[in-house]
């Protein structure tokens, strides 16, 4: 999942996605920030997740288990 550590998937929240230039900003070990490019791939399911789901806040975190809870 473009090359992020676990962790960093985890805490992944759709504020962290920049849509238009096809980035993910990504928080890391020991608070280090990186922007990582998206593979189109990445970027076409994000797209259909966010039509589908339409979160109703940008603080909603990318990965839910089926019971809407975030994945630990």
């Amino acid at each position: 999942f473009a090359g992020l550590r676990r962790s960093e998937l985890l805490k992944l929240r759709l504020e962290d996605v920049d849509f238009e230039n096809r980035l993910l900003t990504v928080f890391g070990k020991g608070g280090k920030v990186a922007t990582v490019p998206m593979l189109p791939i990445l970027y076409d399911r994000l797209v259909k997740y966010v039509r589908q789901e339409r979160p109703s806040s940008v603080y909603h975190s990318l990965l839910l288990q089926r019971n809407g809870m975030p994945v630990t």
